[in-house]
């Protein structure tokens, strides 16, 4: 029997015991110690099956992480975007090297996390920097010196529209940074990383 069936199982016999016990005392006036047995017994697997479930950590997952935080640390592209005005002018594209790299390298199995929760969030946070890599490549001209900038033409045509891809470039970049935080607080708890 699977551990998820053993744990409901559990869950149920604690509800049943619960109500045999108090079924008991107000009918008949006694305290009987079957449905206490069953109840303690009941809660201690609850609780062990929790605790391991828990306490489980895959290998493979802290390299991952580890690999991960070499990859798209905070202190570079993240803070970049985190930091970086779109409507002041052009900008260096090297300071988005870790999202691309992270954009090109991490949609693939072999990057994928064991556990659930973990993989939700990385793939939240890939699929966030990838709305921002298409938005670059699409609402970004080239500039001096190899730099970009969003279009300096859309400015005096349409300001309204210019105004609207600087905005959803910075709501997109606030919101890489808070799933990248999240992603980082979340596994370090998981894989107590400390």
């Amino acid at each position: 029997m699977g551990k998820l069936a053993i744990k409901y199982f559990s869950f149920f016999s604690l509800l049943f015991s619960m109500m045999w016990f108090f079924h008991d005392y107000y009918n008949d006036g006694e305290i009987n110690l079957e449905p206490i047995m069953l109840f303690i017994t009941s809660f201690a697997t609850v609780t062990y099956l929790e605790y391991y479930d828990q306490r489980k950590i895959e290998p493979s997952d802290k390299k991952l992480f580890h690999d991960f935080m070499l990859s798209l640390p905070y202190d570079k592209s993240i803070a970049f975007i985190d930091s970086n005005d779109m409507s002041a002018g052009p900008f260096d594209p090297v300071h988005l090297e870790d999202l691309k790299n992270f954009y090109r390298n991490w949609d693939c199995a072999s990057h994928e996390f064991i556990h659930n929760g973990i993989e939700k969030r990385r793939r939240a946070l890939w699929e966030t920097v990838e709305s921002y890599i298409t938005a670059i490549e699409t609402y970004t001209v080239p500039a001096e010196s190899g730099k970009r900038m969003v279009s300096p033409e859309l400015k005096e045509i349409n300001p309204d529209k210019w105004r609207e891809i600087i905005n959803d470039f910075h709501n997109l970049a606030g919101l890489i940074v808070l799933t990248h935080q999240d992603f980082v607080r979340y596994t370090k708890k998981k894989l107590r990383i400390f």
